[in-house]
């Protein structure tokens, strides 16, 4: 079932989450359920409290246009920033309107620790990145000083 997207500047976008103490149907059915909004929509990666729920749990997939779908979930993450501090391309959010973009300063590398640690591409620890930020409640308007990011306020 298709969710709605949270948009910025919604509260709930700056909480922090709390964890998922058990993986049971719910999470399933929601995991799934965030897959199939976030294809639509459509995007890379979403979390949960882009649909409105404060727990830690992020979808994504790294796979490009031509690739066959590569469905990630994501549930209870732990990340530590490492490496030095690089640009990433421009980026994205789903619940950012106005198909708003920026260059993000990302850490280059990431220690982490969850029930599923994505290894390989950049864009699938890219994806890990932010999506892990979204449980933090770190929405890129709220941070961005570029005057794209000024004129979302």
């Amino acid at each position: 079932m298709k969710l709605k997207i949270v948009l910025y500047p919604d509260p709930i976008l700056g909480k922090v989450c709390s964890p998922v103490p058990e993986i049971t149907d719910e999470i399933r059915t929601l995991a799934r359920d965030m897959l199939e909004t976030m294809y639509e929509a459509p995007g890379v990666g979403l979390a949960a409290p882009q649909v409105g729920k404060l727990i830690n749990m992020v979808v994504y997939d790294p796979a490009g246009k031509d690739e066959p779908k590569q469905p990630h979930v994501i549930i209870n993450p732990e990340v530590t920033l490492t490496g030095r501090e690089i640009v990433s391309e421009k980026e994205g959010c789903l619940s950012v309107p106005m198909d708003f973009r920026a260059d993000v300063f990302r850490s280059e590398t990431i220690d982490r620790k969850s029930n599923h640690s994505p290894e390989g591409p950049r864009s699938r620890r890219q994806c890990h990145r932010q999506g892990y930020r979204r449980l933090r409640g770190h929405y890129r308007p709220a941070r961005d000083r570029s005057s794209e990011g000024r004129a979302l306020y």
